[in-house]
């Protein structure tokens, strides 16, 4: 099982973001957004519904919870890239399902 501190962590990093950077758009201290990397503090549920909205992600990935998965905002993408998307993610999907027969 993965911590939440180590996807927090992960997920800032796929964004190219610095510990300061995201704890600004969060509107938290650095400090308190290193906390939680390291498993020390928990975040509020005030805090935890921003980190997933400002890294795109469900509560349920970042905790780790069942049905947890990634989001991507593709809602400003026209509708042949978006439909390019869902098409790209279907066939990793059931190419995956293949492989595992």
């Amino acid at each position: 099982m993965v911590g939440f501190g180590k996807r927090l962590k992960q997920a800032r990093n796929e964004f190219n973001l610095t510990q300061e950077q995201l704890a600004t758009r969060l509107g938290i201290s650095r400090e308190a957004l290193a906390n939680y990397e390291t498993d020390t503090r928990f975040p509020s549920i005030d805090t935890l519904i921003r980190i997933s909205s400002e890294l795109h992600l469900t509560m349920e990935y970042l905790l780790d919870l069942p049905g947890g998965g990634e989001t991507i905002d593709i809602s400003d993408l026209e509708p042949n890239e978006a439909a390019m998307i869902r098409m790209m993610v279907y066939m990793f999907r059931t190419g995956r399902e293949e492989k595992n027969k």
